[in-house]
């Protein structure tokens, strides 16, 4: 990704301003950091895979040895960095594809395809819903307060801001495809 863009960079055309990698500071949004002229910037944290795996719901909100999910750790790191949605756009970019089945924790929550989830999400908050106002099907609802469980460490205008800038980009492409990609664009500019 962060090659990728760096490249891009390189276009005459680009608003790319600058493309840092490893960024030091909060864990959670520092594989990638693109800057754009406009002030604007995407955060990237990357979660790549060579096993095959799909990535769920499940992966975003099951709590580790230390009580932290995925999705819990990168709202803190967040928070932590003072982000916005304004100006602030934070991906998690994964070569998983996302599942498609519905998933079911160990104590029962029946929890609905990411993409599915997410996408729904995103209608409700572009029709400028707060949380408590967005209500999803009834099959549901028991994920989605899992879901916002996650983010009880902020207040509800900070969760509603981390939500509106949150994207989860999946089936990303492969490292040796990125690589074939990258030499043609470099090819073709220079």
């Amino acid at each position: 990704m962060g090659l990728v863009k760096v490249v891009e960079m390189l276009h005459p055309d680009s608003t790319i301003q600058c493309v840092s990698f490893q960024v030091s500071g909060a864990k959670g949004w520092d594989d990638v950091v693109v800057k754009y002229t406009n002030g604007s910037a995407d955060y990237v944290q990357v979660k790549h895979s060579r096993v095959g795996r799909n990535i769920t719901f499940g992966d975003l909100v099951a709590v580790d040895k230390e009580g932290e999910s995925l999705l819990s750790s990168l709202f803190a790191a967040w928070q932590e960095m003072k982000l916005t949605p304004d100006t602030a756009k934070c991906i998690l970019l994964t070569n998983r594809s996302a599942g498609e089945r519905v998933g079911v924790s160990d104590t029962g929550v029946r929890r609905p395809p990411l993409i599915q989830f997410v996408q729904w999400l995103k209608s409700e908050l572009a029709q400028g819903k707060t949380l408590r106002q967005c209500r999803p099907d009834a099959e549901w609802e028991q994920a989605w307060r899992e879901w916002r469980s996650q983010l009880s460490s902020g207040k509800a205008a900070q969760r509603l801001d981390f939500l509106r800038s949150f994207e989860v980009q999946t089936n990303q492409e492969e490292l040796k495809d990125l690589e074939t990609d990258l030499l043609q664009d470099l090819t073709e500019l220079f």
